[in-house]
């Protein structure tokens, strides 16, 4: 799942990283809204089997990037380091 929404793009400078992650979460929100929308305008020629495979794509793609996003935030977090 590509992110599509126009919130794409550069972080703002001024952002904190809770900011810019928050900002991140909500794209990709829509993003997974809008696949879901594309989804159900084809939800006729699948089968239910073919259906139930798209959405879950569609919500573990969503749960993948957010989990990479919550993970760099923790990141970012002052005082957080890597091991």
């Amino acid at each position: 799942m590509e992110p599509r929404t126009l919130l794409s793009g550069m972080p703002d400078a001024g952002a904190t990283p809770s900011q810019e992650a928050l900002r991140l979460i909500v794209e990709v929100f829509r993003d997974g809204c809008d696949a879901a929308a594309d989804l159900r305008r084809t939800a006729r020629d699948l089968t239910p089997t073919q259906l139930e495979s798209r959405l879950e794509t569609i919500e573990h793609g969503m749960l993948s990037q957010i989990s990479r996003i919550c993970d760099t935030y923790q990141l970012q977090r002052p005082g957080v380091h890597r091991n």
